[in-house]
């Protein structure tokens, strides 16, 4: 992602934040879990005779930190297993639910936890009914000696593969599509997911060369789109010089893909592309109104109502370029629909951060206007110099004759009063600032190439005047 994406923006929410507290030691909520783990193991099947062959102290440690909410979930905690998570689930997941749904700062961990598990299940029976689909091909198929036909089985039998525990880490689904692209090098689906693999385990290069490959065959949106995004995360592990290049050809691949193929996936893709230029190039306030425009677009012709991971992960990313944007409530109201959509991505915690960065800022308003909100105060403005004969006069105007949205053909004169606070994801700069009537406002300034007199503490006292201020 972009955000995450992010990214980019933001996606995926930090689990296990809600439950530890400082020095990496468990919280309290988890320690009184771990407790009662260890005290139902004599109502588990062979737990009357030897506690300990059930789990030993270990397991209950991790099965407390994990919160397991089917299964396959508990069967990955320290000393389970397969034979031992079918045996005990029947006994323990109802307790470890029971537990989460009466300690609110387990609550957001479980929720993230049972929408894991839901995918999981999800998987796995789309695995299942694939395998049988693939079969009845195969048994269609006979004995065919065409190496095309024989290639697609073995593509689908890999991608039925990445729906398994291991996802796209599988080695039985990377051998599957190796097989499949020597049988037919035209395939660029097999491409694309052999290359997924490769990226699954960190041989960046490796992935590169699969998307490469595909594209040598056709000029395909998904795997300029695959491409695009895997340069973007090049970008973020290279030298500068290296990385605006990189982002600046994943725009380039992104746009290629929405010309070839208008489609929700290729409009995402562009708008992480943009929210990157940003973040890696320009700082500027165009990146983010394209990026934005984008991810309309992407919920658009998703029909507005996207499920799952896509449809959270581009309501994150377009939250993450509406609160660049100073759009706060925009931005609240994307993050709430990203957690409705898939709790695990970690949209509430950022819904969050948008609510207290508008309060330090309302606060620190409130302090630049004398105490009283936006107080009524006369600013000391110097005039500006007369304009020469070429310089194109904009009428300038008060910040109380603006609309809202953009304002054309306008000029704002301010007197930059106080920084306001920062914020992790914003590489320009907040300023609280006041015009000549004294109206108090939060002025933001983009771009990388602001006057040295901006930057530092100088900026306070200065006085820049807008020209086409967005109000928003």
């Amino acid at each position: 992602g972009g955000g995450g994406g992010g990214g980019g923006g933001g996606g995926g929410g930090d689990i296990g934040a809600y439950a530890y507290d400082g020095g990496g030691q468990p919280g309290k909520a988890e320690a009184e879990l771990t407790k009662k783990l260890m005290a139902v193991r004599r109502e588990l099947p062979g737990g009357d005779k030897k506690v300990s062959a059930c789990y030993p102290e270990k397991g209950a440690r991790d099965i407390a930190k994990k919160l397991p909410a089917s299964e396959l979930q508990l069967s990955r905690c320290d000393g389970i297993g397969e034979q031992k998570a079918r045996k005990f689930h029947a006994t323990i997941l109802p307790l470890i639910r029971a537990f989460c749904e009466a300690h609110d700062e387990m609550r957001i961990r479980w929720a993230e936890r049972v929408e894991q598990a839901r995918v999981e299940d999800a998987a796995a029976a789309a695995r299942a009914e694939a395998e049988a689909v693939i079969a009845s091909a195969a048994s269609l198929a006979g004995q065919s000696k065409d190496s095309a036909v024989e290639a697609r089985l073995q593509y689908l039998r890999g991608k039925a593969a990445t729906c398994g525990p291991d996802g796209r880490g599988s080695a039985e689904a990377e051998q599957l599509l190796a097989v499949a692209v020597k049988l037919d090098p035209s395939l660029d689906g097999a491409w694309n997911a052999i290359g997924e693999c490769y990226w699954q385990r960190g041989d960046l290069e490796a992935a590169r060369g699969c998307f490469l490959g595909a594209l040598a065959h056709r000029r395909s949106a998904a795997s300029l789109c695959h491409l695009s995004m895997l340069l973007r995360l090049i970008a973020r592990r290279s030298a500068p010089d290296e990385a605006r290049a990189g982002v600046l050809e994943s725009l380039s691949l992104a746009r290629e893909a929405v010309r070839l193929e208008a489609s929700q996936g290729a409009w995402f893709s562009l708008g992480n592309a943009q929210l990157a230029v940003y973040n890696t190039c320009t700082a500027g306030s165009e990146e983010l109104h394209r990026a934005g425009k984008a991810f309309t677009q992407a919920s658009r012709v998703g029909g507005g109502s996207s499920e799952g991971a896509m449809g959270a992960d581009l309501a994150m990313n377009h939250g993450l370029s509406l609160f660049l944007l100073e759009a706060l409530e925009p931005a609240m109201e994307a993050y709430a629909t990203a957690h409705s959509l898939d709790p695990s991505v970690g949209a509430d915690r950022m819904r969050h951060e948008v609510w207290e960065y508008a309060r330090r800022v309302s606060d620190a308003l409130g302090a630049s206007g004398g105490g009283g909100g936006l107080k009524q105060r006369r600013v000391p403005l110097p005039e500006p110099p007369p304009p020469s004969a070429a310089e194109d006069t904009h009428p300038r105007a008060d910040v109380q004759q603006l609309r809202a949205g953009d304002n054309p053909g306008v000029r704002l004169r301010l007197r930059l009063l106080a920084p306001l606070p920062e914020s992790p994801q914003r590489l320009h700069r907040s300023f609280a600032a006041a015009d000549r009537s004294g109206a108090v406002v939060a002025l933001a300034l983009f771009g990388h190439n602001l006057p040295p007199a901006l930057r530092g503490p100088a900026a306070k006292g200065a006085t820049v005047e807008v020209e086409a201020p967005s109000l928003v």
